[in-house]
């Protein structure tokens, strides 16, 4: 019965120690969009201040963000599917909550 239990805590505890690596990616990701987010919100306010209509600025500056941040994803998936990795293009569709068309 110990070993049970022993082989249980040395389960959660693989289970926690790769939690914290999701964790660990997830605020370098967050970072890395955070800066995104900054970069383009200057340069949104630099083009209202200049006296771009501030409509145009905000849509500029949701294309430039969408760009931007799916641009990384963009690249990994179109070499994923060049080398025929199916596991990882269906993997992605999961992680996005996409539908397989």
């Amino acid at each position: 019965q110990a070993e049970g239990i022993i082989e249980l805590r040395v389960a959660q505890y693989m289970r926690q120690l790769r939690e914290l690596d999701a964790v660990t990616t997830l605020k370098h990701y967050r970072n890395s969009v955070e800066s995104i987010r900054e970069e383009e919100h200057a340069k949104a306010i630099q083009l209202i201040r200049s006296g771009m209509d501030p409509e145009e600025a905000l849509a500029r500056m949701g294309r430039a963000l969408t760009n931007k941040i799916l641009h990384k994803p963009s690249v990994g998936l179109r070499k994923a599917g060049s080398e025929g990795r199916i596991d990882l293009l269906d993997w992605a569709r999961e992680l996005f909550g996409l539908d397989k068309e």
